[in-house]
């Protein structure tokens, strides 16, 4: 309970889910002790046990059955995925009453478009054994301040090539070893391996920053990272990402243009515009800390569903619902298909 002034507030209780089960350091993005953001108090794991107002699933969960007592209208889902690597189920999406998602093609009544609140990945130390991620750094960490600069630049590149996003980012960066040798320091599989992210990170004025995929809203912790960081990024990806940071705080470059995108990185370290946008990159920080994080994001949705549901709204059902999986989906919409040719074909089920 929080009092303010002669009244009692209430936090409301918010199970949050991911893929990782709940061993994903999510609580280090939380500004409050205590698993808490305004008048929200978290708990991260898969345990659906009765007693919570809100229910938001992030991206997917463990391969787990998800029971959960929350009703439709206060089920929340976050697409963390863009189109162009996971296309979400309609019936999966169907069992939420709302979905925050980047995918403009989502038919789903309580569909917001809007960028995703992807986790920050500086910071948190990829280990081995039951703890398989471990904070170095949390919300007050990035409040205090920036760490001292004493390197030029670098850049993230993973091996992964699943999509023409990630074969396109792969091709580029072998262009940047070619031209720029060891002005850039570059981290990855193949090259520099790290723990944690913020080795590429806390020690550079400027960091490349390459997304996967170029959708509208579509930004990742590849750009929330080195501003959080104090990095001047070099950036391909989002199309309007003005609508989100101020003009000059950072530089925009094209993989499908790559002769011109070497020629603005070249351009880039070659100047001082680190310290030119000191201010505009603060304001930058300062957003994705208190605006874009997915916590600040959810505590204003919640305020906002809450107001437009009526006085006598169900809050709890006395029946717990189980959620199917994006996976299992298409499992049944798979063993449909496949009992349906049996009985076209053989006139005969497939049982």
């Amino acid at each position: 309970m929080e009092k303010t002034g002669d009244i009692t507030m209430k936090k409301r209780k918010v199970l949050f889910v991911d893929e990782s089960g709940g061993a994903w350091p999510w609580g280090r993005q939380l500004r409050e002790e205590g698993g808490t953001w305004g008048q929200s108090a978290y708990t991260f794991s898969t345990d659906c046990t009765r007693g919570y107002d809100w229910l938001v699933v992030y991206s997917a969960w463990p391969d787990v059955a998800l029971l959960t007592s929350v009703p439709h209208n206060r089920r929340i889902f976050v697409a963390g995925e863009p189109e162009s690597f996971h296309r979400y189920q309609s019936r999966f999406l169907a069992q939420f009453g709302t979905v925050i998602t980047t995918q403009r093609g989502t038919r789903h009544p309580g569909a917001i478009f809007m960028q995703p609140g992807i986790n920050w990945f500086t910071g948190v130390r990829f280990q081995g054994g039951a703890e398989r991620f471990r904070s170095m750094l949390d919300f007050s960490d990035f409040e205090a301040g920036n760490p001292v600069k004493t390197k030029l630049c670098s850049v993230v590149c993973s091996s992964n090539a699943v999509t023409r996003g990630h074969r396109l980012r792969i091709e580029f960066v072998e262009r940047l070893k070619q031209e720029f040798g060891d002005q850039i320091d570059f981290f990855g599989r193949g090259t520099k391996t790290m723990a944690d992210k913020d080795e590429a990170l806390s020690d550079y004025r400027f960091h490349i920053a390459l997304e996967n995929s170029v959708h509208q809203d579509y930004w990742t912790e590849k750009l929330a990272d080195p501003f959080l960081r104090g990095c001047f990024p070099i950036y391909s990806g989002c199309p309007n990402l003005d609508d989100y940071f101020p003009e000059g705080s950072y530089a925009r470059i094209d993989l499908d243009k790559p002769q011109q995108a070497i020629g603005t990185i070249r351009e880039v370290l070659r100047s001082e515009l680190d310290y030119a946008s000191l201010d505009q990159r603060q304001e930058a920080k300062r957003k994705i800390l208190y605006e874009y994080n997915i916590f600040a994001e959810l505590e204003k949705l919640y305020s906002q569903l809450e107001q437009r549901q009526a006085p006598n709204a169900i809050l709890e059902t006395n029946l717990s619902t189980q959620l199917y999986s994006d996976h299992e989906i298409k499992d049944l919409k798979f063993s449909r298909r496949l009992r349906r040719w049996f009985r076209d074909r053989w006139g005969v089920s497939s049982r």
